[in-house]
């Protein structure tokens, strides 16, 4: 749609799952002005699949004279297969490949607010800043604010890895997650609002919209409430002063605690037991009224 209102018209080349150079080269015309490609970050095509490698794609744009932009998805400043993520694509190799311009997040994978980033050759960049559109839709500053503190912290890995939330979670490992499982469990089930608790090993996934692939391994805290249905606890949870979103699967409240940060263990814990005895009370007496309407009713 932004496009569209740009006035620019958008030709896709190759098929839904196979992509070749000479689908870009048979699309080039007069009217073209750059070629584009996006990483599919929030959607997978597998099976029976080719896609053109960058470096191919930036040394026929270059044949024609033309500016080449690849718009990576994510925002990743660096190799996160460490973290157990595969094929994120690296803005620094998008660059060091040849890409006129370069498109990522400024939220996700980076961790900063959320904004779009534009990195590139500065012709490309100075035209884009000098566009009308530019000043209309500039970012404020307390988002240039963020942004900067965050791309500070990410020049330093091991100060990114303890300092910013997003690289924090990725950085827990599994072993770390089932032993604050173990010690939370213990203390929940002591919660007389909690009927049963168990341990669950789950997997957790980095994004919905995007990265929906992108699974890391994780523990959960399954829980079955005590004196309330299970619908009528998650909601209460969610409503509570310490708000706390689980998920519910196989009729138990599972609490993921690759989510959690190890500081808010002791809120999670609060934030469980004072689902108590007003809920129920006011439960009981929700019970009791639709019972009499009932009643009444078959009256």
């Amino acid at each position: 749609d932004v496009m569209t209102a740009s006035g620019a018209r958008l030709r896709e080349v190759g098929t839904t799952n196979k992509t070749h150079l000479r689908d870009y080269a048979a699309a080039i015309g007069e009217e073209t002005a750059c070629l584009m490609r996006c990483h599919t970050s929030n959607f997978k095509v597998v099976g029976f699949t080719a896609e053109v490698e960058l470096p191919k794609l930036v040394s026929l744009a270059q044949q024609h004279g033309l500016p080449l932009i690849d718009d990576i998805g994510s925002g990743a400043l660096r190799d996160m297969t460490k973290y157990g993520l595969a094929d994120e694509p690296v803005a620094a190799d998008s660059v060091a490949a040849g890409a006129d311009v370069v498109l990522f997040s400024g939220d996700k994978l980076l961790g900063g607010p959320q904004c779009g980033i534009i990195i590139g050759r500065k012709e490309y960049l100075v035209r884009m800043a000098k566009h009308p559109l530019m000043r209309a839709m500039r970012v404020d500053k307390l988002t240039l604010a963020a942004l900067a503190a965050t791309l500070r912290l990410q020049r330093d890995e091991t100060k990114a890895e303890r300092e910013i939330p997003i690289m924090q979670l990725l950085c827990t490992s599994a072993a770390n997650l089932r032993n604050r499982a173990e010690r939370l469990s213990a203390q929940i089930a002591a919660c007389e609002n909690i009927a049963h608790v168990e341990i669950v090993e789950s997997e957790s996934f980095l994004g919905g919209g995007s990265m929906p692939n992108q699974q890391l391994p994780s523990y959960c805290i399954a829980l079955s409430p005590q004196g309330m249905g299970l619908d009528r606890f998650a909601r209460t949870l969610r409503t509570g002063k310490i708000p706390v979103v689980g998920r519910v699967q196989h009729d138990r409240l599972l609490l993921d605690l690759r989510t959690v940060f190890a500081s808010q263990d002791v809120q999670l814990l609060e934030a469980v037991s004072s689902v108590g005895i007003t809920d129920v009370a006011e439960q009981t007496a929700d019970e009791a009224l639709s019972a009499s309407e009932a009643a009444i009713n078959d009256a």
